[in-house]
């Protein structure tokens, strides 16, 4: 089979503003998807959707895209006009270890019936439940040994960088050695450098039992790792922390539920909108969701596209200053304000029971 085990290590290096770099010895897995039945069958100590001493759930991949992970590998592939024939897809992740783990990123290494590298599918995710993914392919080129990929950033991940820049992936994988970096360049200067290699050996019960004892708490150690790294930067280097922005990207596939207070004003502004009895309103969430309210097609009709959920707080709090000030700093959105306006006032006399 093709599917390895790898111990290996992961690194950090940021130059600007403040030198900082930190390794860590890990290990992470590289799976052919069309093994995972078979490796679920054979390897006493791996499990397929099910828990074992190592696992994979198809769950934890490519959130609100169906099926099992080759499917969904697919369907991402098919909805972004990849066009390429893809042969196999070996997936470079985290896996579980009994319990679920936080994995930072994951790799669907897409390769065609020549066994080249035809495109790479980077599952990234942050600390506040949010995941983006990057499409690499049409524009790779060759680096020595390494196969290399630019995108612009689109997404948040860490508190001390901010949104300017370009990725650069460095992919070299041969059959058991396996190095991938990720930069990120500023006026064509690396500004922060990431290295994750290691040795890949079969996966096996007898290499697993022998990786968790060399390894035994390595998977649930990533965010506390990070956590203390973080520490560091802010309270003995100093290091500027930029709030985290609004992930406005399509290919954010997952965004951060509403917190506590957040849900409580979502259900105020739901129990006013099921009253109104003039037009109708659709209200999308940033989850992708979408409530409709009122009567179908009735006018006035209107859509309000929440952007953050700290829109239903500023709202409830500040009443018509806040809605409007949610609206300015980009919380939410509609296609049509005056459309939103006359639904509004045609329903005052709800907002007035309220």
């Amino acid at each position: 089979m093709n599917s390895l085990i790898v111990p290996g290590k992961v690194e950090h290096v940021r130059m600007v503003p403040v030198h900082h770099a930190f390794t860590y010895p890990l290990f992470f897995l590289a799976v052919d998807l069309d093994e995972l039945p078979k490796l679920d069958r054979e390897v006493s100590l791996f499990g397929y959707n099910r828990s074992n001493a190592i696992c994979l759930f198809s769950k934890d991949y490519l959130p609100g895209y169906p099926g099992e992970l080759p499917e969904k590998v697919q369907e991402v592939l098919k909805a972004q006009g990849v066009e390429e024939a893809i042969a196999r897809v070996m997936l470079l992740t985290t896996p579980r270890s009994l319990f679920p783990v936080f994995n930072p990123v994951s790799f669907f290494m897409c390769y065609g019936p020549d066994d080249s590298l035809r495109c790479v599918l980077a599952e990234v995710k942050n600390t506040f439940r949010e995941t983006h993914l990057y499409v690499l392919g049409d524009d790779s080129r060759e680096n020595n040994s390494y196969k290399v990929y630019e995108t612009c950033k689109e997404f948040h991940v860490s508190p001390f960088n901010d949104m300017k820049g370009n990725y650069r992936f460095y992919i070299d994988i041969s059959r058991e050695n396996i190095d991938v970096r990720v930069n990120i360049f500023r006026d064509a200067e690396a500004v922060f450098t990431t290295k994750l290699c290691g040795s890949g050996v079969a996966l096996t019960s007898g290499n697993i039992l022998k990786t968790l004892g060399k390894f035994p708490l390595a998977v649930h150690l990533a965010l506390p790792r990070i956590t203390f790294e973080a520490a560091r930067l802010h309270y003995q280097k100093g290091l500027r922390v930029f709030s985290k922005p609004i992930a406005a990207s399509p290919m954010t596939i997952r965004t951060s539920g509403p917190r506590f207070f957040q849900n409580y004003c979502l259900q105020r502004f739901r129990t006013f909108f099921s009253k109104i009895t003039s037009g109708s309103l659709e209200m999308s969430f940033p989850d992708g969701s979408s409530e409709y309210f009122g009567t179908t097609n009735a006018s006035p009709s209107a859509r309000i596209k929440v952007k953050n959920y700290a829109f239903f707080t500023k709202a409830i709090l500040g009443g018509d200053v806040g809605f409007g000030e949610a609206y300015v700093e980009g919380y939410w959105d509609t296609d049509d304000l005056d459309s939103l306006l006359r639904l509004i006032i045609a329903n005052l006399d709800v907002a007035d029971d309220q």
